[in-house]
């Protein structure tokens, strides 16, 4: 609704070409205050409400799962401002914005009691057990949520938005030329990329009852899922799940051969060296136009 309004359409002017937007009589700077002031309000929002969420239910049980699925709302409200401001970045200056983005909440992370600060947090109450079997739960709601999620995501591409979001990844230009709303819909997708990496981690932190900020904001986390997405292929579905197999695998396999964590590193960076050299579309990709060479020869 933000960007049917005044506000929104000089935030929307001053994103896309702020020297344009000054010609127009727009304050610049004046926008980038107000921008930068909800995300820090939205921000501490969300915190507040977290704190105050976690104080009045305890962590125990099916209602720790239950406060799981509240995170990826209030991540995903929080990153509506932040896309407002760190959207003016493109490619590898975006990436690198963000990753200060992340270094910025981890240093706020550190520094807050209670956060636990250095030492973690501790998410049950005296360090009891929690009842019930939250892993059994947090697998089946990952296998059912994955299988929705992917057949969800082959229906919406073929609608309208489906089609639009495609449009914009190939060709961001001739997508606004055939009357794509780019920043909108860019917007749109970073929050809910945002909440769907938010419900990832707190189902992840549900079943070890334990967060620590060094841990959760660590540099494998990024470097897992390039290995996916590298390994599997870039802009398919069934790539990332081709990804995700082999990673595990290697892990399990690595790890029952008595290898070390640094040296299982080592070989996913030689493999997704590899991988860019010869398949730099991914496997998916290269095994699917395999297949339809063999049935066109057929």
């Amino acid at each position: 609704m933000i960007f049917r309004t005044r506000l929104g359409r000089e935030i929307r002017a001053v994103s896309d070409r702020p020297d344009i937007a000054a010609m127009m009589g727009i304050r610049v700077k004046r926008v980038h205050l107000i921008v930068a002031g909800l995300s820090a309000g939205l921000a501490a929002i969300a915190g507040v409400l977290l704190a105050m969420r976690a104080s009045i239910s305890p962590f125990s049980g099916v209602g720790h799962l239950l406060i799981a699925f509240e995170v990826p709302v209030l991540v995903g409200l929080a990153a509506i401002p932040v896309g407002l401001v760190m959207f003016p970045l493109k490619h590898a200056y975006f990436a690198i914005g963000m990753w200060v983005v992340a270094e910025i909440a981890q240093q706020l992370t550190l520094i807050t009691p209670a956060l636990g600060r250095t030492g973690g947090l501790t998410l049950r109450p005296n360090g009891q057990a929690m009842a019930g079997y939250p892993e059994q739960i947090v697998l089946g709601i990952c296998v059912f949520g994955s299988v929705a999620l992917i057949v969800g995501l082959r229906v919406f591409l073929r609608t309208r938005t489906g089609l639009a979001t495609l449009a914009m990844r190939d060709n961001p230009e001739a997508a606004t030329s055939a009357g794509v709303d780019i920043r909108q819909l860019h917007l749109i997708i970073f929050a809910i990329t945002a909440a769907g990496t938010a419900l990832a981690g707190a189902l992840y932190y549900s079943t070890t009852l334990y967060t620590s900020p060094l841990d959760a904001f660590q540099v494998n986390r990024v470097v897992s899922t390039m290995f996916i997405v590298v390994i599997g292929g870039l802009g398919t579905l069934t790539g990332p799940i081709i990804g995700t197999v082999q990673m595990i695998t290697l892990r399990e396999v690595m790890t029952a051969c008595g290898f070390s964590g640094d040296q299982y590193w080592i070989v996913m960076g030689l493999i997704a060296m590899v991988t860019l050299l010869f398949l730099p579309r991914g496997l998916w990709p290269a095994f699917h136009d395999t297949i339809l060479k063999a049935r066109g020869t057929a």
